[in-house]
């Protein structure tokens, strides 16, 4: 007959808080074969522990309800269902024990659903007492294991993948993340991004509350164009009587506007030029609320835009702001970028045009502008062609003008905006921007804009222009064409490393926050404007030598203290950290006083989006005219 094996184990276990210093004691038990029962060996090895201590022992006592003086390790081993409690009667008359087991065991298999007879459950029953980690384990349920105990997450990966795996639910139960059930069968409902789903055609819709029917959600193309925009300005005294705007990232203004912009194609872009005129809105009134109703009507659309709703939009924006002041329309124009397509308008006192450029036209870095010297010295006056798509300038008595222009895969669209006398033909104002448009230096194109136009007899203040160009960047555009004994440049990115070194020249205006030059220690009497052209020439200069002179300009006419440094350093703001607003805005409260920047905001912003060795715009800040170099 075979014998039934008894064996005991302590296992001790020390936690933390409550369970410090606590014990929990475990009792084994080998499988008992009914068939094969030694009776004497359950006799003697019950009268050798009986015989042990006179003391009952917890393990000891019978099965008990709940409640009657159960020890933690036993209310562990409490079934829900019979309220059984405890380890079992260990070593009990043999018969009584037996018939126990065979209770308790087919108890235990009811409990759980198993087909098993009671000697099976007997066979395979191991009454034993465990952690509450170790039952769950067992159980197959989950223990967070991050103090070392229960099971770890990559084995109950290996050991259940079934708990894992993607699950295949019915039509009806899959449901998009965010959405939840509404009023309407069928339909889910996205709260927080405005849009419905239909489960029977898995589509996304939105809601026209104009026409009070569900519409089909697009999904703006994402191309791989680039678009640049800027614009400049002339004035006749201090006080400005122009305003332009530029936004060259809607989808990034969405975030601050709080509207979803993502059936729009992209790049999308908006920008425009506003002036005085007689019964014309005010330029400031007029600039506040042009970009808000633009907007709006972008926003209330999310299917797919034809070419006459982006001309819709755009006319109706200018329709709106006068509604808002009284029915002065503005006076100036204005422009749209989405994807392929610019949208241009122009109301009276405005102007706008719209040319092609060959790809195969497209300046280098290295490129010489017109009226520029050449290496040799001889004046050079090749410019690139230009092909012109349309332009508008209404007369008083006339309504807005508009146009929509589709881009070819390879050209690269161009886009003038103006108030003011700027132009009789617009070709040879913007082939004059065109050579700092292909290096997206839109601010140094309108000033060459200028220049062109004053040394035509036009642009008497005040003057205003918007620039804008769509298609390939020059790093791709000039990839072939590029000479290779000039530095390339890397295409701008998103992202980069955390620090970029960069030099610059100021000049410094009448009017600025410092006007004194820090340098050679004089007042600084030019104006604005005479600071934008001067620095203009400097960037033609540049252009032409690759950079090569900039330590040594920046020696002689730069206004920044960076000019003092010696040799090819000069100018040299060393090693500068990328914005970070939050970092900025902690440190702000840490040290209750702004932090100090090399450069003010917003020319630092641009700053570090340029690529090594890229040559940024020409820009104006409070403090001066920068042109600003990456170095590293």
């Amino acid at each position: 007959m075979g014998a039934v094996l008894f064996h005991a184990a302590k296992n001790d276990r020390t936690g933390t808080g409550k369970d410090q210093n606590k014990k929990t004691r475990r009792i084994c038990f080998a499988q008992a074969e009914l068939s094969a029962v030694d009776f004497e060996a359950l006799r003697g090895e019950l009268k050798r522990r009986q015989a042990k201590t006179v003391r009952e022992k917890w393990w000891e006592k019978g099965p008990t309800l709940p409640g009657e003086g159960c020890t933690p390790a036993q209310r562990r081993l409490a079934d829900d269902k019979a309220h059984y409690t405890g380890v079992c009667r260990l070593l009990q008359d043999h018969l009584g024990y037996l018939q126990w087991l065979r209770d308790f065991a087919g108890m235990f298999a009811h409990s759980r659903g198993d087909p098993v007879t009671d000697e099976e459950a007997i066979m395979n029953f191991s009454p034993t007492v465990q952690t509450t980690g170790q039952e769950r384990e067992t159980k197959g349920g989950f223990v967070y294991a991050g103090n070392g105990k229960g099971t770890h997450m990559w084995r109950l990966k290996q050991e259940r993948p079934d708990l894992f795996a993607e699950k295949d639910l019915p039509e009806e139960e899959q449901i998009p993340s965010g959405f939840a059930t509404c009023s309407t069968a069928g339909w889910l409902y996205n709260k927080d991004k405005d849009i419905y789903f239909e489960l029977k055609s898995k589509r996304r819709f939105w809601f026209d509350e104009s026409t009070r029917v569900h519409r089909a959600l697009h999904e703006g193309e994402a191309t791989s164009l680039c678009l640049s925009a800027g614009a400049s300005a002339i004035s006749a005294n201090a006080m400005p009587m122009t305003k332009h705007i530029v936004v060259p990232d809607i989808h990034g203004a969405a975030k601050a506007l709080r509207r979803d912009f993502r059936h729009l194609d992209r790049p999308a872009g908006a920008l425009a030029v506003l002036g005085a005129g007689s019964g014309a809105a005010a330029p400031e009134a007029a600039a506040r609320l042009l970009p808000e109703k633009l907007f709006k009507r972008l926003a209330s659309f999310r299917s797919e835009w034809t070419d006459e709703m982006l001309v819709a939009a755009l006319t109706g924006a200018f329709v709106d702001v006068a509604a808002g002041l009284g029915g002065q329309m503005p006076a100036g124009a204005a422009g749209l970028v989405v994807g392929r397509r610019i949208v241009a308008a122009a109301s009276p006192g405005g102007c706008c045009a719209v040319a092609r450029q060959p790809q195969g036209e497209s300046l280098g870095a290295g490129a010489v502008p017109r009226k520029a010297k050449a290496a040799g010295g001889s004046s050079d006056t090749t410019r690139p062609e230009l092909s012109l798509l349309c332009s508008a300038r209404p007369q008083p008595s006339e309504s807005i003008a508009t146009h929509c222009v589709h881009l070819d895969a390879s050209d690269a669209l161009v886009l003038g905006l103006g108030v003011g006398d700027l132009w009789d033909q617009p070709e040879p104002a913007l082939e004059a921007a065109l050579p700092h448009l292909a290096q997206q230096r839109c601010r140094a194109g309108g000033l060459a804009l200028f220049r062109q136009a004053r040394a035509a007899g036009r642009a008497t203040p005040p003057a205003a222009v918007a620039l804008a160009r769509l298609g390939l960047s020059s790093d791709e555009a000039n990839k072939e064409a590029a000479d290779v004994s000039q530095p390339s440049k890397r295409p701008r990115v998103e992202s980069g490393p955390s620090k970029v070194r960069l030099r610059q020249v100021l000049l410094r205006y009448a009017g600025s926050k410092e006007a004194k030059n820090p340098v050679r220690h004089k007042a600084v009497t030019r104006s604005r404007e005479d600071a934008e052209q001067q620095m203009l020439k400097l960037a033609d200069d540049f252009m032409a030598d690759a950079c090569a002179s900039f330590p040594s300009v920046c020696r002689s006419v730069s206004e920044c203290a960076s000019a003092l440094k010696g040799g090819q350093m000069a100018g040299d703001l060393g090693w500068v950290d990328r914005p970070d607003p939050e970092a900025q805005k902690q440190k702000q409260e840490k040290d209750k006083a702004p932090p100090k920047l090399p450069l003010p905001s917003s020319v630092l912003k641009a700053a570090v989006e340029l690529g090594i060795g890229e040559l940024g715009d020409v820009l104006t800040s409070e403090i001066g005219v920068h042109l600003v170099q990456r170095t590293a």
